[in-house]
């Protein structure tokens, strides 16, 4: 029974300190997460305006801001393309 007892403690403390491990990881992984999120928002411009940026904040559409500017352009290639009756 002893022996049993000690072998289950044993084994939890090994689980306990895995678990502590293990969330120590996902923690960094969170922060090197931030930092990279952090670095491609400074990098798109979202930290801070330079003059070589297109868009301005009133500009930015979302993420699909690109395929809607794409939709009016193709729409209007089409009506000056197409011949008038």
């Amino acid at each position: 029974m002893k022996d049993e007892y000690e072998s289950l403690k044993k084994q939890r403390d090994e689980e306990i300190e895995w678990e502590k491990r293990m969330a120590s990881k996902r923690e960094k992984g969170r922060e090197e997460y931030l930092n990279q999120l952090k670095q491609l928002s400074t990098s798109r411009g979202g930290g801070s305006s330079s003059d070589g940026d297109i868009e301005t904040t009133g500009q930015r559409r979302g993420w699909f801001g690109w395929l809607r500017g794409r939709r009016r352009s193709d729409n209007e290639n089409e009506k000056s393309s197409s011949p008038s009756l």
